[in-house]
This record gives C-alpha cells, sequence and structure tokens, in this order.
C-alpha cells in the first residue's frame, strides 16, 4: 500500500463536522486550566490557608506548566510532519 493509497484511505474515514477554530483551541486549553488555578488561589487566600490548598496549587501551576510545553512539543512535530508531506507529495 502506497503513502498515496493510506492518505486516501484514512481521509475517507474521518471527516471532521466543521474544522477546529485555532483561536478558539488555545484559548480552550489555557483559559481553562487557568480558572482552575485562580479558585485554588482564592481558596487559599479566602478560607483558611492551608499547606494543602498551597500544594495543591503548585501542582495545578506545575502541571499547567509541563502541560502547555508538551502540546507546544506536539504542535511542533506536527507542523513538521506536515511540511515534510506536503513537500514529497
Amino acid at each position: 500500500m502506497t503513502r498515496r493509497e493510506l492518505r486516501d484511505e484514512l481521509e475517507s474515514r474521518f471527516r471532521p463536522l466543521r474544522p477546529a477554530n485555532a483561536p478558539r483551541l488555545i484559548l480552550a486549553g489555557v483559559f481553562g486550566p487557568l480558572v482552575w488555578i485562580l479558585c485554588i488561589l482564592f481558596a487559599a487566600l479566602v478560607v483558611q490557608p492551608s499547606d494543602e490548598i498551597l500544594l495543591g496549587t503548585l501542582v495545578a501551576v506545575v502541571s499547567l506548566a509541563i502541560a502547555a510545553s508538551v502540546l507546544l512539543l506536539l504542535r511542533r512535530g506536527r507542523v513538521r510532519e506536515e511540511h515534510r508531506f506536503v513537500d514529497s507529495a
């Protein structure tokens, strides 16, 4: 099976109803976790500040940073693959 046949088969299997809107995806990926961090910080300041709430805040911030960096690496790889296949086709 050639690359072209494989690509045609994959394209025929999956067709999104509408393409993803890049600004909306970025907003959802960044805004959602930021809201969680703000809620935890709000709880840490308004409710009794405790070590558990501060630890939860730290974990949320670190996980957001790790997720953002991994997503950026995945996007870079996807764009590189797209350019490679577009150039070879």
